[in-house]
């Protein structure tokens, strides 16, 4: 595999062999080794990727990375060791370690991300205005009209840049809902859902 490329040291890695997909149709597990070592502290190292998938679509998959954050990859989860021989879940998965609830990733296959769109739950659609501040307390969008529009297409959400040009949400002006997770919780004897959605940029 190319790509989910990683740096320590200075040296960039990018290239992946899978060493085990055993447990990919029963489990969703996917596991691989960076094809190449890299040199820190003296050792040559390997880094591994344990990825449990569950498909959404013939064409998406959600997936977590179960292994900790790395310090010398920029917090990013691998397993790091000077064993090229790994292959099992048992040395290469760590799910108590690893990645849960919204810090999950999509993958969609390349050439279609149209077809994987879903319509936005109804509890979303609507025309609002917002403000965007930043980490530092700068305050734009603070005027009427800064229209979030979900609306005009039921599966995109679009932001309204003449209204007001501060971009939002990784510097796009329309997303597209690629899944969703409900969340269910007991209040007062009744069910209630809690939308937590995914969004991808315009494709």
């Amino acid at each position: 595999m190319e790509g989910w490329s990683f740096t320590v040291d200075g040296q960039t890695r990018s290239t992946w062999q899978c060493t085990n997909v055993d447990l990919f149709q029963t489990e969703g597990y996917l596991m691989m080794r960076s094809s190449t070592s890299f040199r820190s502290l003296g050792e040559d190292f390997y880094a591994y990727l344990c990825v449990r998938l569950k498909q959404l679509t013939a064409m998406s998959y959600r997936f977590y990375v179960e292994a900790p954050p790395q310090a010398k990859t920029a917090n990013e989860r691998f397993l790091i060791n000077t064993n090229s021989n790994y292959s099992t879940k048992a040395e290469m998965c760590y799910p108590s370690f690893g990645a849960v609830g919204s810090e999950y990733g999509v993958l969609i296959k390349t050439g279609s991300e149209g077809s994987v769109s879903i319509t936005c739950p109804w509890t979303s659609l609507g025309r609002y205005d917002y403000t965007h501040a930043t980490s530092d307390g700068v305050e734009t969008c603070l005027a009427t009209g800064d229209t979030w529009n979900m609306c005009a297409d039921k599966k995109k959400m679009s932001f309204d840049l003449v209204s007001c040009s501060t971009k939002v949400a990784y510097g796009r002006n329309n997303f597209r809902l690629v899944f969703e997770i409900k969340l269910l919780f007991e209040r007062r004897g009744r069910v209630t859902h809690n939308m937590i959605v995914c969004i991808k940029n315009q494709f």
